[in-house]
């Protein structure tokens, strides 16, 4: 059996929350990952997108999560507090959508810097690259270097690849020590 990447995802994600935890889903797409965020009886769940079909997708699967149609550059202030315990990208273009939209590594950098200043200590972040297209390659290679020099007295940073894919997918997760 082979575990994809966002299984792993998945279980990283439900073993690091508690009832009553917050969330960004910064980059929500058709609304998958929102919906199993939905069922580990968050708080507050926060999913943003640029494309209003994967704002629509993500309010028919999840219908009390608080949707915003905007960059994942640009996190609602109502997302931010000491709740925090999670922000999700998962990066690329959105599935069965125009594979010519897809996150940008300008707006990328800008929003894992910015998560990474927001999120309170004990608090995570995960990140799904997507190397199969040029731009997500371009993401993982500008990106990569970044955060595997984050000072480990402040970040714990795991890597999950499969070793002998060519351009499969990554997934990262950072930890927030303090």
């Amino acid at each position: 059996m082979v575990m994809k990447q966002v299984s792993l995802a998945h279980l990283l994600w439900k073993q690091h929350l508690r009832p009553g935890d917050w969330a960004i889903d910064a980059t929500c797409g058709n609304g998958y990952d929102a919906q199993f965020l939905n069922e580990l009886d968050l708080d507050r769940l926060t999913c943003i997108d640029i494309q209003p079909s994967a704002i629509e997708a993500t309010k028919r699967r999840v219908p009390n999560a608080h949707v915003f149609l905007r960059c994942h550059s640009q996190f609602p202030q109502e997302a931010l507090g000491p709740n925090l315990r999670l922000i999700v990208y998962n990066l690329g273009y959105l599935p069965g959508g125009n594979k010519e939209i897809t996150t940008a590594l300008s707006t990328t950098c800008t929003s894992i810097e910015h998560g990474l200043d927001v999120l309170p200590a004990g608090g995570a972040m995960s990140i799904m690259f997507y190397p199969g297209h040029n731009e997500g390659l371009n993401e993982l290679n500008t990106l990569l270097p970044t955060l595997k020099a984050l000072d480990s007295s402040l970040f714990a940073v795991k890597s999950h690849q499969w070793l002998n894919r060519k351009r499969a997918p990554q997934l990262i997760f950072i930890l927030k020590i303090k």
